[in-house]
């Protein structure tokens, strides 16, 4: 598939559909030009699913319900209802695990006859603390390398490495606070970030788009996207003027109060020292 605009615009709609107790809010439509025929189909996209939300994690079920609702996608059309699977886990799960959610993810639109999108996190690093088993987490756990993490400051003339490692706060309703943010600069997190996104990913996706495409089926193929909000996070000196932050998330850290030394800081600094940067550079 040759995508040409994978988005169009994040468009936050409050509208909806139910069906089968399945809600699903629109979350952003995308338009791809399909191989087949060169015809540009456009996709809405109803994403849901994540693991820690609403509807649900199970992608079949959501599928069916999207199925119920509209029935399969018409090959010949050039608009088509696609599915959303939401937080893809490349940083905080093993690449046999994140491989196992993508076939799933491609099984069930093969079944359902609806197409999929893939949302990938490659950022935020969910499920750090809630891996349910050995097999499940990754090679590395970046939150806990000496050189994945970020700093807000630069080693001291020694070039001893920072000890106090910022965790990640961030608000989307609920306070959430996750054990580091990546340094998104370092060539050693770029490596580990890349190999996970290969063989947790793109591997089972290409084996599975050569077979659709065999077969006139790769309309099935929604997109895929990567690095939804990659940004390093700013915490601004006002909000120590909220009073308490506490995070509600995860449950593992819930009543956590944010380091109130963050405040007004920056991070990256990891970034910038493994790139060639010290403070007096």
């Amino acid at each position: 598939m040759n995508c040409d605009r994978h988005v169009r615009g994040r468009n936050w709609i409050s509208r909806g559909i139910v069906r089968a107790g399945l809600l699903l809010s629109i979350f952003f439509a995308g338009s791809c030009l399909a191989a087949s025929g060169d015809q540009n189909i456009e996709y809405m996209v109803f994403e849901g699913g994540g693991p820690d939300q609403g509807p649900g994690p199970n992608m079949k079920k959501n599928m069916t319900a999207l199925l119920d609702k509209f029935g399969p996608a018409d090959p010949s059309s050039s608009r088509m209802v696609g599915y959303g699977v939401q937080q893809i886990r490349i940083l905080s799960r093993s690449t046999a695990a994140v491989a196992k959610r993508v076939d799933e993810a491609l099984d069930a639109a093969e079944q359902t006859g609806i197409p999929v999108w893939l949302h990938i996190d490659p950022i935020y690093g969910w499920g750090a603390e809630t891996e349910a088993s050995a097999a499940d987490a990754p090679a590395v756990k970046f939150w806990k390398h000496p050189e994945m993490r970020e700093w807000r400051e630069f080693p001291g003339e020694d070039d001893k490495l920072p000890g106090h490692i910022p965790r990640l706060w961030f608000c989307w309703g609920p306070w959430c606070s996750l054990p580091a943010f990546p340094a998104i600069g370092s060539p050693a997190f770029v490596e580990f970030a890349r190999t996970q996104l290969r063989d947790g990913v793109l591997v089972p996706l290409t084996a599975r788009l050569n077979q659709w495409k065999a077969e006139g089926r790769e309309y099935l193929f929604a997109g895929i996207n990567v690095g939804w909000e990659d940004h390093i996070p700013h915490y601004p000196a006002d909000w120590a003027s909220r009073g308490p932050i506490r995070a509600e998330f995860p449950e593992t850290v819930a009543g956590l109060a944010i380091d109130e030394n963050l405040f007004g800081a920056q991070l990256g600094y990891a970034s910038l020292y493994w790139r060639g940067w010290d403070e007096k550079r």
